[in-house]
């Protein structure tokens, strides 16, 4: 009877241990992976946003409507007639 006891608590402790292992690792490489997840998200944002407003400054145009400050303060009404006709908004 005692080694039945004996025997079940080392499995018992065998199992904790190795489910508290296994938890660590699953969470160690989730906060892994999500930050790169965040940090790629983050970068192409960032690399879309910059892309915009290059097109919008890089274009000659002959009305200050295309200026990005103008299109924050106005959504939706950015639309300018130059040597590219193009609609914003």
């Amino acid at each position: 009877m005692k080694k039945d006891v004996a025997m079940w608590a080392g499995i018992f402790v065998v199992i904790g241990v190795s489910t508290f292992l296994a938890s660590f690792v699953q969470s160690s490489t989730f906060a892994l992976m999500g930050a790169r997840l965040a940090r790629r998200v983050r970068m192409l944002t960032l690399t879309s946003l910059m892309r915009q407003v290059g097109f919008l400054t890089a274009l000659p145009t002959a009305c200050s409507i295309s200026h990005p400050r103008f299109l924050l303060m106005w959504p939706g009404r950015g639309y300018c007639m130059s040597t590219h006709q193009f609609v914003l908004g």
